[in-house]
């Protein structure tokens, strides 16, 4: 019979959220486990219960946003910037080039988090991001301002919108999930 002990432990650099949803879910597959079942309906009802009930306000933590993200960097130049300050193995894809509506198209179908990052063409960008993304319908912005701004979309995934002016991507990111 399997114990605690006898699986691998996380390694401490590995994220607060990895690390806590496993401690909450581990008896769970454990019992599962040493009872030698597949995983049923009841194991994802359970695995469900236990994120909605203690967990869910993760899905309003930025961080916690950007383990799993899709993302249109402005050119080339931000792949270092971006995989710099998001390097976890999480991460999904990034493009960059200069088809943007070409790239938020192929960005619009991410079954994870979206992020497009716009530093040049910023009312163009803003535009064509708002027309593609129907819940942003009602959104006003002012194309002249740096600004991070989140929308919760009906696919149930978030879409992060950087505004980027003057401001150094990695600052302006650091400032945000800060707060």
């Amino acid at each position: 019979e399997l114990q605690q002990g006898d699986l691998f432990q996380l390694p401490e650099n590995e994220t607060t959220f990895v690390n806590e949803f496993g401690k909450a879910i581990f008896p769970k597959v454990l019992d599962y486990i040493n009872q030698n079942k597949v995983i049923d309906q009841p194991f994802v009802d359970d695995f469900i219960n236990i994120y909605e009930n203690s967990f869910s306000a993760w899905t309003n933590d930025f961080d916690f946003m950007m383990l799993s993200h899709s993302c249109i960097l402005p050119d080339a130049s931000y792949f270092d910037q971006w995989h710099e300050i998001y390097p976890n193995p999480f991460n999904g894809s990034s493009r960059s080039g200069d088809d943007f509506y070409y790239n938020l198209i192929s960005l619009h179908d991410a079954y994870f988090t979206k992020v497009v990052v716009i530093n040049t063409n910023h009312k163009y960008n803003l535009k064509t991001t708002k027309k593609k993304f129907t819940e942003l319908a009602d959104w006003k912005f002012d194309s002249t301002q740096e600004f991070i701004k989140i929308q919760f979309l009906n696919d149930r995934t978030n879409l992060v919108i950087i505004n980027q002016h003057n401001t150094p991507l990695k600052e302006l990111l650091e400032g945000y999930s800060n707060k």
